[in-house]
């Protein structure tokens, strides 16, 4: 089953251009979902639409290798391109002779949508070697100069004497492709290489104030993956309900959140030992649940959150029916069941039912005649 079909009102896909377009973006700790949100997503739309969008995108891994970026994206690919059908993760497509790759994904992997589709992607995203904030500021201003004009005005200053003088200034940028769209993906801002001196807080710092340039002069937009402290994933942290994303929790250095437009948080109450997140059964989702919190918004409200499903062998993620729709909860559930190889009869209980139709003795009943088997989501 695919579950495409289960999702229904608006789709977390949709906010991808406005996020976007507000041209700096900051995600707390899952390179997963930012990589779903603004780089797949990307490349299909500027796939299927070459005549609105030319894009680029300037990937600095410094946390995994290109081969593992390329290897996630395949899965997804896989996954997409078969409707859902195909879901395999890296370590199975790299099988070996010993467990050899099925004949669906065979055919699948030569198939000309597969082929086309990771040829774009192998084209549009440039991997850099940079990791330090002046080497990816030299590197990208000089494909800004390569691809565009950059044009200066004269001013009058005083020197430090108070000296009249005439200077030239930044003006304005111009791109030779008006349909160009330039997208930094920094991967995470915690490995970053220190410079002249510098503390890990201030070449973090310095890297922020040069994507803000970069911005502002160039039109780059910017995502970057960045942490959280470790004593917010304590037990502790757990106990006192201070394990979820906030600013104050920013890895290494909290002055990222002042430069960016839009900062997101991606939380898992599985991860935080949560039974259960504001009516969601994670004792029953476990690890394919995960919800955002959006902790910055420069151009509109922040504070809200949004419950997703999560596939991490293909990267999928879905918005989560609100509970009331228990027909697609259910088919959600159902879905989860047959990913981990079970056919289990789901039950809800309501007061109602408990308080009137003797609930609780049917409950017990009914469910010792079944056995559930959980298997988390890898």
């Amino acid at each position: 089953m695919y579950p495409n079909q289960y999702w229904k009102g608006k789709d977390i896909v949709r906010a991808t251009n406005n996020l976007l377009a507000e041209k700096s973006v900051v995600v707390r700790g899952k390179t997963t979902f930012a990589s779903y949100l603004f780089i797949y997503n990307s490349i299909f739309y500027a796939y299927n639409n070459p005549d609105k969008i030319r894009l680029k995108i300037f990937y600095y891994p410094l946390e995994e290798t290109p081969e593992d970026i390329l290897e996630r994206f395949m899965c997804y690919l896989l996954y997409r391109v078969s409707k859902g059908t195909i879901i395999v993760d890296r370590t199975s497509l790299k099988s070996s002779n010993n467990t050899p790759i099925s004949q669906d994904i065979l055919d699948t992997l030569n198939s000309g949508e597969y082929k086309n589709i990771l040829d774009f992607f192998e084209k549009t995203v440039i991997f850099s070697s940079s990791s330090n904030a002046t080497g990816v500021w030299k590197e990208m201003v000089r494909y800004a100069e390569d691809n565009g004009t950059i044009y200066k005005k004269k001013v009058q200053i005083k020197d430090e004497l108070g000296i009249d003088k005439e200077i030239e200034i930044f003006d304005h940028y111009e791109q030779k492709d008006p349909l160009e769209f330039k997208l930094i993906f920094y991967d995470h801002l915690g490995l970053i290489s220190t410079e002249r001196g510098f503390t890990l807080k201030q070449s973090m710092d310095k890297l922020g104030e040069y994507f803000v340039k970069l911005r502002n002069m160039f039109n780059f937009s910017i995502c970057c993956v960045q942490q959280q402290n470790t004593n917010t994933e304590s037990l502790d942290a757990f106990k006192l309900g201070k394990d979820k994303s906030s600013i104050q929790n920013l890895a290494d250095s909290s002055y990222t959140s002042r430069n960016c437009d839009i900062c997101i948080g991606v939380n898992s109450p599985y991860r935080s030992e949560k039974r259960d997140w504001h009516g969601y059964n994670i004792a029953f989702y476990k690890d394919y649940f995960r919800y955002i919190e959006i902790l910055i918004n420069r151009q509109g409200s922040s504070g809200g959150v949004l419950p997703l499903f999560y596939l991490g062998k293909v990267c999928e993620w879905r918005e989560m029916p609100l509970l009331n729709d228990t027909a697609n909860i259910s088919r959600v559930q159902q879905y989860i069941n047959s990913l981990r190889g079970t056919n289990v009869l789901m039950f809800t209980f309501n007061k109602q039912f408990i308080n009137r139709l003797g609930g609780n003795k049917i409950k017990n009943y009914l469910c010792s005649l079944f056995k559930k088997k959980e298997i988390n989501n890898n």
